[in-house]
């Protein structure tokens, strides 16, 4: 049994399915029945495949191979897969679900009367976002310019044990899809978005609506709490590629489509004008809410800015056997390579707070070093170190002491880092040995 589910009905698709499947995934529905429209449907199904994968796959693919059937397909998901849901909705690809003040779908359907039969979602159109022709790419990224008001029709979030299964095939030609009303069990209440009664909307849509849009309460309240961000139009070439992709069947107005293809690009500029009004980023912010979760299991954090210390003149307090070169310069230049091996890539002798240090070229306000460690067998002899800064090479300042005896690594991701507060002025940076022994790191990066 699924909690929230998605119905949906798709024809030329391929290029938005995943995000579309991904941003549902992500505000927690279970699963999507997914049924495929075009003539042949494997290009559909491949760009879906990996999420008809598993024990427990996210979508579910059927394809209807009959054109425009909106309705049939609908119908099938009704008498074959509602029973395994509590709640659907039907949904296009084309359409988003925003809400305004909930992570999830469970969080907002939580607001509402346990027994009410269906929640009804007000449509919003977004705009062509001045597109000539459709970019690639994100469309939650490139449609963030909608109308300022909701348009008439709804899509509703309708509990499955509301349906009466009688009614079913006498609301083929209703509409259902947005009128849940008609499937419901007598007695069945049903609410929008801001929890007033849609009772009897649907049956003079033409009056209902204008006079809900005249109340002042009405298009804030359903902005401010959760809608149906309809992405219709992508660019002008939309118009035509409507009429190619097809006018007959039950899709809803598209023979309207050849008649406002014809009137030519600034009939559609202005017909759509009101579509791009307002700035809406509240499904840009859901998406990056999404995609920040890559950051929760960081094992190492990418550095900042531009690494100053590369390849500038280095030295140290001396040579040993071990040094790859026997030359103070060119053994310590190896620390400042850039090319973190996991190894040494200079090494000191042994004595007393042995040294190494990079001349950055001038003074230069620095905001992250990062101390690579070897991560070999003898990672855990370079415990404790201090970062010492001068401005002319002679006079030095503490800048930091790593003191606490702790093992730390590099290329494992766990290199030490040092990220004072506020920037701190230097030239010179040297890290210095605590106590007697070598120092032979493997990278040393200044930001």
């Amino acid at each position: 049994m699924y909690d929230n589910v998605i119905a949906a009905c798709a024809r030329w698709e391929t290029d938005y399915i995943a995000e579309w499947l991904m941003f549902h995934r992500s505000i927690g529905f279970d699963h999507v029945f997914l049924y495929c429209n075009d003539e042949d449907p494997r290009e559909l199904y491949e760009a879906v495949l990996p999420f008809t994968q598993g024990d427990r796959p996210f979508v579910t693919f059927r394809h209807f191979g009959i054109l425009g059937q909106q309705g049939q397909m609908y119908t099938h998901f009704l008498r074959n897969f509602k029973h395994l849901s509590r709640n659907y909705i039907f949904l296009d690809v084309d359409e988003f679900i925003l809400l305004r003040n909930d992570d999830t779908i469970r969080e907002f359907i939580s607001r509402f009367p346990g027994g009410v039969g269906a929640i009804h979602l007000f449509s919003v159109n977004a705009g062509h976002n001045g597109h000539a022709t459709r970019p690639s790419g994100s469309a939650i990224r490139n449609y963030t310019r909608r109308s300022e008001l909701p348009a008439p029709f709804t899509k509703c979030l309708v509990r499955s044990d509301a349906v009466d299964d009688n009614k079913i095939a006498s609301a083929v030609g209703s509409g259902f899809w947005h009128h849940a009303d008609c499937i419901l069990k007598d007695g069945m209440f049903t609410l929008d978005s801001r929890g007033v009664s849609m009772r009897g909307y649907y049956l003079n849509i033409e009056e209902n609506f204008p006079e809900r849009l005249a109340d002042p309460t009405f298009a804030k309240g359903v902005l401010d709490t959760g809608f149906i961000y309809h992405i219709g139009i992508k660019s002008l070439a939309d118009f035509a590629r409507r009429v190619e992709r097809g006018a007959v069947g039950d899709f809803f107005v598209q023979e309207a489509w050849t008649e406002y293809h014809q009137r030519g690009p600034d009939f559609l500029e202005e017909f759509l004008r009101p579509s791009n009004v307002v700035e809406e980023l509240r499904l840009v912010e859901m998406a990056d809410a999404t995609l920040a979760r890559a950051f929760a299991h960081q094992i190492a954090a990418p550095p900042i800015g531009t690494n100053i210390a590369l390849g500038k003149p280095a030295t140290q307090s001396s040579i040993s056997p071990w040094s790859r070169f026997q030359d103070l310069a060119q053994d310590a230049a190896g620390a400042v390579s850039g090319k973190p091996r996991g190894l040494w890539s200079h090494h000191t002798d042994y004595e007393e707070a042995p040294w190494w240090q990079v001349d950055l070229g001038a003074v230069i306000a620095i905001r992250e070093v990062r101390i690579f460690n070897r991560v070999d067998a003898v990672r855990s002899r370079l415990r404790d170190f201090k970062i010492l800064g001068s401005e002319d090479g002679e006079t030095w300042t503490l800048l930091h002491a790593k003191d606490d005896g702790t093992e730390f690594g590099g290329v494992d991701g766990q290199m030490h880092i040092w990220a004072p507060p506020n920037p701190a002025q230097t030239r010179y940076v040297r890290v210095v040995r605590i106590g007697a022994g070598v120092l032979d790191l493997d990278q040393v990066e200044v930001y």
